[in-house]
């Protein structure tokens, strides 16, 4: 899946995103936001439970 992308570079810019980066700082940010209401457990067995990749 390495040819897999999240989005385009922004323009002027030629760094791809690639989409398991990306979903892998999304569950990082969204486990940060669920933190002080003591969530982040519940964020990261969502995330675990996302089979994107074989």
């Amino acid at each position: 899946m390495e040819d897999v992308y999240a989005h385009t570079p922004p323009e002027n810019g030629d760094k791809w995103h690639r989409l398991d980066d990306h979903l892998l700082r999304v569950a990082e940010m969204a486990q940060s936001f669920a933190a002080p209401f003591q969530g982040q457990g519940i964020v990261k067995s969502l995330s675990s439970t996302l089979t994107v990749f074989p």
